[in-house]
């Protein structure tokens, strides 16, 4: 059976999660936050997560989800996969890059959507966990960005980090 928990308590995970030791300890544990825990600067970072895997003798995390940075990558850290899941419809580019991308009365009504590159179509992504084959799927969508890319308003491809910086979520296999 699949359990779902929320929590704000972010000491531990023994601590984070409504359930008991003797359960936590035998569980395996796919976990999705806002902040990315990979980047040290999450209250839930990848060394609790880290932890939790040699308190339990076992890979305990299997991935840790997050989607703050609005952008589309993966990376393995001490055998977590951490995957950056897009934002489901923009990237906020800031002042420095603002360009009206609608009509005159969008702009008008939504004052904030010129500091974004808005994509076309919404986002999302379906993971899948087989564990008999333990392998996680991520299925993602894909679209376009509305009107000219951030590179295409200043800076560099490479300055912009466009291979992560893209209207995607990528399909992705991963091998726990």
């Amino acid at each position: 059976p699949t359990e779902i928990y929320t929590t704000q308590d972010t000491r531990s995970l023994h601590d984070a999660l409504p359930i008991s030791s003797e359960h936590l300890l035998k569980s395996r544990l796919l976990i999705g936050l806002l902040q990315d825990a990979a980047d040290g600067l999450a209250i839930l970072n990848a060394s609790i997560l880290e932890e939790a895997n040699q308190e339990a003798g076992f890979q305990k995390v299997l991935a840790c989800f997050s989607g703050h940075h609005h952008r589309d990558y993966l990376r393995h850290i001490q055998g977590i996969a951490y995957s950056q899941i897009n934002s489901a419809s923009y990237y906020w580019v800031g002042g420095d890059y603002q360009h009206v991308r609608y009509s005159k009365e969008v702009d008008a009504a939504h004052p904030w959507i010129k500091y974004t590159v808005p994509y076309r179509d919404s986002l999302f992504a379906i993971v899948s966990l087989d564990p008999a084959r333990r392998k996680l799927t991520i299925e993602g969508k894909k679209s376009e960005m509305v009107g000219p890319a951030p590179w295409d308003l200043g800076k560099t491809r490479e300055a912009w980090d466009a291979a992560t910086l893209r209207a995607a979520i990528s399909d992705r296999q991963v091998s726990m």
